[in-house]
């Protein structure tokens, strides 16, 4: 008889503990400046925090940099348009 620490050959690791496929994904959009980064940072951190796994560090930073990327764009088109319309 196995002692009770081993595991079933057929047995599943607990999702728990996994990092949220989603959260990677909404980091990687981020990163690239995709606007899918905040469906998928979004549906992460609600996932995340409904069952406890990981990952909301790396929705946290996809939401950041796809933000800054809606952002800087839009700053920089009224800066300069403001800048033209003074002269």
């Amino acid at each position: 008889m196995l002692p009770p620490s081993f595991a079933p050959s057929g047995a599943q690791p607990a999702l728990e503990g996994r990092t949220s496929v989603l959260a990677v994904l909404a980091l990687m959009f981020g990163v690239l400046g995709g606007y899918l980064a905040i469906v998928f940072g979004h549906i992460a951190r609600s996932q995340i925090k409904r069952t406890g796994g990981k990952g909301a560090g790396l929705a946290l930073a996809g939401h950041i940099l796809c933000y800054t990327w809606v952002v800087f764009p839009v700053a920089f088109i009224v800066i300069f348009s403001v800048l033209i319309a003074t002269r």
